[in-house]
């Protein structure tokens, strides 16, 4: 190596000044420089070194700090990492807030703040997003079986449909399962949480959250990469539960979540139990059969539940226009006795009956006045009232299924005329009869099945 010095006398007196060192003698100048110079040839030959180690064909600024720690000295900073630009030889100047406004701000972060949640209800955990989602003891041995990818993926999947997440989320939590290719290893957790949901808390949960339970099942039953064949023993229960349990939901009855409520919730499950079946009705030979005996059921359940007579007629008409021929059509006049004993009644004629002879009795000169109570209807009326609506859903189901078997969608609304004069008025809803009527005139009489020769 040659004996030329790299570091000059007058180099290290302009450095000690910047350093605010008073002047030196030439002899220490001449000792600092010759100190200098050899330490900077000692980190040369370890950052030569760690390249040769590295098979790297060029000198980086890496190399030279894995010197510097080697002798346990501060690294360099701000200068490793990919080469942002070259300086430019023509001497023109850039000016600093031209770059700073060419680079996009990074994002403000959010401010800390402090909120309060409860811990435990009644030694329960609410399912909140402060709080950490509560696995099974089941499912957390099966998943330490898992990569931690896998872990934490479940994790995020269960967490977003017990804290009720937002719209967004939800939807990105159906698009993975729609669409992910390596969901396989999650499906027996998921069919056994989709389970356990459905069947502990369809009534102590609000249908939203039975919805999006039933938007991730769909979700899933639609991802062409999964097989739920061995599978569909856990989440069958579960749908028919959907389609023909006596009640869904605590929102109150009737209630729903804003997109036809729980009525909306058992047509929308009766769908996917028809889409199970076209799946694996080559699997499994049986399927269809079984599915049907099951809503064959449904159309006489032994508690008289109409919303489970509904769901009967939704999961028949889902299978498709054999199974309405085969099997809704010969029940239909079971159906419509067990609908006609709600409206064959005239009790609810009677407290407007009271209220006649009240108003009389006061006219005639009596004292005597009805509470104000007594103009509110009954806890029994109230409940015929319920079943009522209950049955004109089912009514409704059972016109949709007639309109598809024709081919052609039946008059929903039929026209009364007036008696004030010729001007015909929209009345209610057409009954059940005047559908089944032209229903059956515009049928053949090989296609009429003999339950009906005696309408």
């Amino acid at each position: 190596m040659s004996n030329a010095r790299i570091f000059d006398e007058p180099w290290v007196q302009d450095a000690a000044a910047r350093a605010g060192v008073s002047s030196q003698s030439p002899a220490v100048v001449r000792t600092v420089a010759g100190a200098v110079e050899s330490q900077l040839r000692v980190l040369i030959q370890q950052t030569l070194s760690f390249q040769r180690k590295g098979k790297a064909k060029e000198m980086k600024v890496e190399h030279f700090n894995f010197a510097l720690r080697k002798h346990r000295l501060e690294p360099i900073y701000g200068l490793s990492g990919p080469a942002r630009g070259q300086a430019n030889d023509d001497g023109e100047l850039v000016s600093v807030e031209d770059l700073a406004k060419a680079f996009s701000a990074p994002a403000v972060p959010l401010k800390p703040v402090l909120a309060l949640h409860w811990l435990a209800v009644n030694g329960t955990q609410p399912a909140v997003p402060e709080n950490p989602v509560v696995l099974s003891d089941k499912a957390q041995d099966e998943l330490k079986t898992l990569p931690k990818e896998f872990q934490n993926l479940y994790v995020r999947i269960v967490g977003s449909l017990l804290q009720a997440a937002d719209a967004g989320t939800q939807r990105a939590v159906c698009g993975i399962l729609a669409e992910d290719q390596c969901l396989q290893p999650l499906v027996p957790l998921l069919a056994r949480f989709f389970h356990t949901q459905i069947k502990s808390h369809c009534r102590s949960q609000p249908t939203s959250h039975l919805s999006m339970i039933l938007d991730a099942m769909a979700a899933l039953q639609g991802n062409r990469h999964v097989s739920l064949e061995a599978h569909l023993t856990q989440m069958l229960p579960g749908v028919f539960t959907l389609v023909a349990a006596p009640q869904l939901g605590n929102d109150g009855r009737g209630a729903g979540d804003g997109d036809g409520g729980h009525w909306a919730l058992r047509k929308r499950a009766a769908r996917l139990i028809a889409s199970l079946v076209r799946r694996y009705q080559s699997v499994f030979p049986d399927l269809f059969a079984r599915v049907c005996r099951t809503y064959l059921d449904a159309l006489s359940p032994p508690s008289g539940a109409l919303p489970t007579v509904f769901g009967g007629i939704v999961g028949l008409a889902a299978l498709g226009e054999e199974s309405m021929r085969q099997l809704l059509l010969p029940a239909i006049p079971k159906v419509r006795g067990l609908l006609g004993e709600l409206f064959g009644s005239d009790d609810d004629a009677a407290p407007d009956a009271a209220m006649d002879v009240d108003e009389a009795d006061g006219a005639a000169g009596g004292a005597r006045k009805r509470p104000a109570s007594a103009l509110l209807p009954t806890s029994s009326q109230r409940e015929r009232q319920h079943r009522q609506a209950e049955a004109l859903q089912c009514q409704q189901a059972l016109r949709e299924a007639l309109a598809v078997l024709q081919r052609s969608r039946l008059p929903l609304h039929v026209r009364r005329p007036t008696t004030g004069g010729g001007v015909d008025e929209p009345a209610d809803t057409c009954d059940l009869d005047e559908s089944l009527g032209i229903f059956l005139a515009a049928q053949s009489p090989q296609t009429i099945p003999h339950a009906f020769l005696s309408l």
